[in-house]
């Protein structure tokens, strides 16, 4: 267990740096609100990854050599173990400074296991309500379907997704909640979603990993918005608006729904949105490679 919780601290902590880093280009402006989303890949791959390549390129290259000690994971191996707590003596095999180092975290490894199990509970009592909330509702037409038991419009499951809206949905807004869940379903925000939420629950003892999830589900909405009126006229947008207004009241943790994100941040996107040409998106993607290998690879 001690083994165990050292390499998932060091993977939270370069995950955290690597999050951060994602979050302070995402605030940028001009950045496109799809590719500001897309770079959440980088930290949640990193807070999976217990190695890496190594790179002269590392972001781990511009800390200071006290901080961070390449481990191969074996011999003839180029991989680099993800190590950044420095509490070991020997890596191969691992054995401690101090016996209190390894009593320590064997001791809050058994904490964080217990906070684990209890977390991924909560996640599937969420998905059996969410199980329930589509059981109960009533078949519109293909995967849209009327429930008395939401609040707000919302995507639910993955596999066969369904399109659950309240029962009292003004008419008026249909379209524009359709052209929304549909962009979620297209870019399985579901799958992506549950991903997030096991890997805030895999690092729950990390306050960081808890924040970049809010900013990631946050991200998801704006990012969905930025795909559904791509297309839109604006008049169409302007109605896109109205109906977020009328939507803007309920969350749900396994499903997408169409309010569930800072209302006057949605509006602002909208009301700022500009198509990019085909050279600013290149660009962006480039941006976001040359990102991708500095914050996924380890030193040399």
């Amino acid at each position: 267990m001690a083994t165990c919780f050292y390499w998932l601290l060091s993977m939270s902590l370069t995950g955290t740096l690597a999050g951060l880093i994602v979050w302070l280009i995402g605030r940028w402006r001009r950045m496109p609100r799809r590719i500001a989303h897309g770079l959440w890949a980088i930290p949640l791959l990193r807070l999976w990854m217990p190695f890496g390549l190594p790179s002269s390129a590392s972001m781990l290259n511009l800390l200071p050599d006290s901080t961070y000690t390449p481990v191969p994971v074996s011999g003839q191996s180029p991989l680099r173990m993800t190590n950044m707590v420095q509490l070991a003596q020997t890596y191969s095999p691992l054995t401690y400074r101090t016996t209190q180092v390894q009593t320590v975290l064997t001791a809050t490894g058994w904490v964080w296991l217990t906070g684990l199990l209890a977390l991924l509970g909560v996640l599937l009592l969420a998905w059996q309500s969410n199980r329930r909330d589509a059981a109960s509702a009533r078949p519109v037409s293909g995967y849209l379907y009327r429930s008395d038991r939401v609040r707000s419009p919302a995507v639910y499951g993955m596999i066969r997704p369904r399109i659950l809206i309240p029962s009292d949905i003004a008419e008026c807004d249909l379209p524009s909640i359709l052209a929304h869940e549909r962009s979620h379903i297209r870019r399985l925000d579901n799958l992506w979603r549950l991903l997030a939420l096991l890997t805030a629950c895999l690092h729950w003892f990390n306050p960081a990993v808890w924040l970049m999830l809010r900013a990631f589900l946050r991200d998801t909405e704006l990012a969905c918005d930025e795909s559904a009126i791509a297309r839109m006229d604006v008049p169409a947008r302007r109605a896109y608006a109205h109906a977020l207004v009328d939507a803007a009241v309920s969350r749900r943790a396994l499903a997408s729904p169409f309010g569930g994100s800072p209302l006057n941040r949605r509006i602002a996107a909208l009301c700022s949105f500009r198509r990019l040409t085909a050279g600013s998106l290149a660009a962006f993607l480039a941006l976001a490679a040359a990102l991708a290998w500095a914050l996924l690879t380890h030193p040399m």
